[in-house]
């Protein structure tokens, strides 16, 4: 195993015990809950999870074909499913990597694929803040009554991901930023060791924002993704209340719960957002629907959007492994 992986696997460790410290009392009445979930719910949660990455798959075929006439539906899905087992196998740090190793594979050259990836990441994450913007606006006095003494760290949660995404932005089209940041490496760099490097670093800059900008010649095409990550992340955020029904809560107002717990846990370092995921989960729907059904909610929710993508996932990169060593060729 690779040493840069350990960290991750002591953080999930570390979060584990502390679940376990929290719930240890309760680990029989959480299995009596999720025993007890009919089977009508699991299918659905597991279906939630099916039209994620169908959507996704639209997004990448979307983007791909700007750059691959011949990318087709199906190849969206499956780039979708193969970036999803990798991404549950690696903890997250193998996601870009597998999407663009699979769009490579169909034709589309690394810089491109690169693009591709950074632009679907970029306009993923305006969606997150979309939605969480959505549940400010249209839910402002549920989230009081509900999270009222958490306002100002929801607020600075907000502002910080509002503040990611423009970074994000200006990674993918600002010459100036790129600019800046080989300043600076260059200010530290003061014996140069690292000149190579910066200077690598700015060619693959200059690639992402030409890529980029080729993306996004038409406008439209960009809203009509935003729109299409919008929908693909409310097929996640309805999984809480298919399995909660909270009294009191509607599935808009769950909805923009699940859409706050995603944001907040994408500011927290962790691994694939493993165990800051939960925590905040568990933390936010505790106060609605208490705290061992939040925390079998919690598990049915990573069951379906993490295991079920991953298993599926499994089956695609078996598949697509066989044809590509059985006929060395791209396709």
């Amino acid at each position: 195993m690779k040493k840069n992986n350990w960290w991750k696997i002591i953080f999930i460790v570390i979060v584990l015990i502390i679940l376990c410290l929290l719930f240890g009392d309760s680990f029989s009445s959480i299995q009596k809950e999720i025993s007890d979930t009919a089977g009508q719910t699991l299918l659905g949660i597991c279906l939630c999870g099916v039209f994620y990455n169908l959507s996704e798959g639209l997004v990448y075929v979307w983007l791909a074909r700007r750059h691959q006439n011949d990318f087709h539906y199906r190849d969206g899905i499956a780039c979708s499913y193969y970036t999803a087992f990798y991404r549950t196998v690696t903890l997250g740090s193998g996601t870009a990597a597998a999407t663009v190793y699979f769009l490579y594979k169909k034709g589309i050259q690394v810089p491109e694929g690169v693009a591709i990836c950074a632009v679907q990441y970029v306009l993923q994450r305006i969606a997150v803040a979309v939605f969480g913007g959505a549940g400010f606006l249209f839910c402002g006095p549920y989230m009081n009554r509900w999270f009222g003494e958490y306002r100002m760290e929801l607020i600075l949660g907000y502002g910080l991901t509002a503040v990611i995404c423009l970074v994000l932005i200006l990674a993918c089209v600002s010459e100036r930023f790129h600019r800046t940041l080989a300043w600076l490496g260059r200010k530290a760099d003061r014996k140069h060791k690292y000149e190579d490097k910066i200077m690598q670093m700015e060619g693959k800059g200059m690639l992402l924002r030409q890529e980029t900008a080729n993306l996004m010649k038409d406008r439209r095409d960009i809203i009509l993704v935003l729109l299409m990550e919008l929908v693909k992340l409310g097929c996640w955020y309805v999984i809480p209340y298919t399995i909660l029904h909270p009294a009191g809560s509607g599935i808009f107002e769950t909805a923009c719960v699940t859409s706050l717990i995603l944001m907040l846990a994408g500011i927290i370092p962790a691994p694939g957002g493993l165990g800051s995921t939960e925590g905040v989960f568990i933390l936010l729907f505790s106060r609605i629907a208490g705290g061992i059904e939040a925390a079998s909610a919690m598990l049915l929710y990573r069951f379906a959007t993490y295991m079920v993508p991953c298993a599926l996932g499994g089956i695609c990169v078996i598949i697509f492994h066989k044809y590509w060593k059985a006929n060395g060729d791209k396709g």
